[in-house]
């Protein structure tokens, strides 16, 4: 990636990996395994390091496991291993002080390190709001000391749905509120002369991920700090699904010059991870603006043009358009996915000649319709185009014809600047030059508009990549849920494998399906458990039960 435009944050040493500043982008990782699993974990951690993981996360759930941590490094120099290890701590802070020893990073999270949730709804006076951040600041010190007497960094990793009552009450569970509750303790970290911190505002939805890191470089921008960014969208799921979320999240902020070290999670095995993270850093190089771009400028009076094009309405206010070209199409035809299906011969002799072609553009273009080869785009271009034509109050209807490709690393990048100008309104439509569902490209596609929100073809489920507080095979139940309730289009599932973030998290989903002890399954309806320790074997039916009483269960053929 061009690193003149990066946005400028300040280097934090983690271990021997710097991060930040002008240093390369670092790909992180986790276990899965249980950390007292002594060979497991270093089983895990080898083959991490060599597929490439720069940084590894452990999970610490408890003091056993704590107590593990200078075994661990025992084994990592015995192996050769030098990758810098971080702890993962929530609820319990003493953990949090007692780990610093032993690692080269601790991660916390704001929303459950000094506040247990309560769900509580009360009006916050200022004096009150003030007495709880100096609650918070006690809580704080101990860990600030430790931090600065071993030489360690910390992540404050903020995660949408597990936000404090306190924040919650005064902000909401918005991407304003995640920033801020990182702020909170970014404040009284700098107060305490620490600055060796790294930021990161993870959401299972890409959208509000993405909304998140933007407010939180404006937050930080306005008080004068520069902390480096850790990118991810957590419970991402697995397979194309889980790497399109996660490059439409990860790769369009790059794009924008945000984020310095990245993690893909996934529900597979962690080494997996390592790949896709490489895959999105490949692909979005190719499409590297030369400026960073502030998106949230866009002026708020310009209209989209609304174009119709053989009966398929563009812009304005018609929705995100798919289009197919097929070698032949019959009268009944069916378009699904698509909104239209032209034929290769008809949309070269009748279709085409109605666009405007975007190489061949100069200036700004006003009301027309353009049409942009994903070879040759160019984010800058577009933008300022934009940017010219808004003084006319009307934008040009930007479509892009998409070329196939099975290449990994081209997908990702597709996905990452395909997906930030769809967020940003920038794009009306695509054209995939086949209408083949088993063709990796159009997969990416469709992925790619249901992450964005902007077309909806199947379930959705967000699913956690496992770690080593999970009670259940995630990947096994994952896929067997995915296989009996794929086909229910617009229910959110989420399959969670504890309760750490599993109901905060499953904020946007429907229902969830969250691990709740040893072979034992908690069922929720959006945030609420209706259904507690259910044994793992009956879970999968009560679920698709759970489903059915709210009346939003369709057999295969689409009936209720």
């Amino acid at each position: 990636m061009q690193s003149e435009i990066r946005r400028r944050s300040r280097v934090v040493r983690i271990g021997n990996i710097l991060v930040g500043g002008q240093e390369p982008i670092r790909i992180q990782s986790m276990l899965t395994s249980d950390t007292c699993d002594l060979p497991k974990v270093i089983e895990e951690m080898e083959g991490l390091a060599q597929a490439g993981c720069e940084i590894i996360r452990v999970t610490v759930p408890n003091h056993k496991s704590v107590e593990a941590l200078p075994k661990i490094r025992e084994l990592m120099v015995n192996r050769g291993i030098t990758t810098p290890l971080v702890a993962d701590i929530h609820f319990n802070p003493q953990l949090a002080v007692n780990a610093a020893e032993f690692v080269e990073k601790v991660r916390i999270n704001p929303g459950n390190y000094a506040d247990k949730k309560r769900f509580e709804i009360r009006e916050y006076s200022e004096a009150q709001y003030q007495e709880e951040l100096q609650r918070l600041e006690e809580k704080l010190l101990p860990l600030i000391k430790q931090l600065q007497k071993y030489g360690r960094s910390l992540r404050i990793g903020t995660n949408h749905g597990s936000l404090s009552d306190r924040v919650m009450n005064r902000f909401g569970d918005t991407p304003e509120g995640m920033a801020e509750s990182a702020m909170e303790f970014l404040r009284i970290l700098e107060k305490h002369q620490y600055f060796e911190t790294v930021i990161s505002m993870k959401a299972s939805n890409p959208i509000v991920m993405r909304a998140a890191y933007q407010e939180i470089v404006r937050k930080m921008d306005l008080e004068k700090m520069n902390y480096p960014l850790h990118l991810g969208v957590t419970e991402a799921g697995d397979g194309i699904d889980g790497r399109v979320k996660s490059a439409l999240g990860i790769g369009s902020l790059l794009l924008e010059g945000i984020g310095d070290t990245i993690r893909v999670s996934l529900t597979e095995p962690a080494i997996h991870e390592i790949p896709a993270a490489k895959s999105i850093l490949n692909g979005i190089n190719k499409f590297t603006p030369k400026t960073i771009t502030n998106q949230n400028k866009r002026q708020s009076n310009i209209i989209p043009s609304e174009i119709e094009i053989d009966g398929i309405k563009l812009g304005g206010e018609s929705p995100f358009r798919l289009l197919g070209i097929a070698d032949f199409v019959l009268e009944d035809f069916p378009s699904e996915p698509f909104d239209k299906v032209w034929n290769q011969k008809h949309w070269e002799s009748a279709i085409l000649p109605k666009f405007h072609s975007f190489a061949s553009c100069s200036q700004g273009i006003g009301n027309r319709l353009v049409l942009v080869d994903s070879d040759e785009l160019d984010i800058d271009k577009i933008r300022e185009f934009r940017k010219i034509s808004a003084t006319n109050r009307y934008e040009p209807v930007f479509v892009v014809n998409v070329s196939l490709t099975k290449d990994e690393d081209e997908l990702m990048g597709l996905a990452a600047n395909l997906g930030g100008l769809i967020l940003e309104n920038a794009l009306q439509g695509l054209i995939v030059p086949t209408t083949n569902q088993n063709d990796p490209t159009l997969e990416m596609i469709l992925s790619l508009l249901q992450a964005a929100r902007v077309k909806t073809y199947k379930a959705d489920f967000i699913s956690c990549p496992s770690c080593g507080r999970t009670h259940f095979d995630l990947q096994t139940t994952t896929a067997k849920i995915k296989m009996k309730t794929e086909h229910l289009r617009g229910v959110k599932i989420g399959i969670m494998g504890c309760v750490v973030n599993g109901p905060g998290e499953m904020a946007d989903a429907d229902f969830g399906y969250v691990g709740s002890g040893s072979g034992k399954i908690s069922l929720y309806k959006g945030q609420n458990c209706v259904r507690k320790n259910i044994p793992e074997e009956k879970a999968v039916d009560y679920l698709i039960e759970l489903i059915q009483e709210h009346g939003m269960w369709q057999d295969q053929t689409g009936t209720s």
